[in-house]
């Protein structure tokens, strides 16, 4: 029996499942359902490598890891999405991500 992956709240993942409308759009993890195993995923980019804005549930078999240092670029343009659509609580949560990543390690 083949082990599931368990992601983290805030892990960039990408859709792997050839049969799901949207492989290869990437995106990160903002929520998890317990009960159906699914994930909240904002998207972020197209297969193409074009920006994107979407929220979906997805499974968490049609999901694999990704780097995210990529994709910082992608939160500017997804805040500017937020603004436009004054959506607050989206607005925050993208900037609270793109915060995160922007911490610079101390030693």
């Amino acid at each position: 029996m083949e082990m599931e992956t368990a992601f983290n709240i805030g892990e960039w993942v990408r859709i792997a499942d050839k049969l799901h409308l949207l492989v290869g759009y990437s995106g990160f993890v903002t929520e998890f359902d317990f009960w159906k195993s699914e994930y909240r995923v904002i998207l972020t980019k197209k297969s193409s490598g074009s920006t994107t804005y979407g929220r979906l549930w997805i499974e968490q078999t049609r999901i694999v890891s990704i780097e995210d240092s990529r994709h910082e670029e992608d939160l500017h343009s997804l805040i500017d999405f937020a603004l436009d659509d004054n959506d607050k609580p989206y607005f925050e949560e993208i900037l609270n991500k793109l915060q995160t990543m922007e911490v610079p390690n101390e030693i």
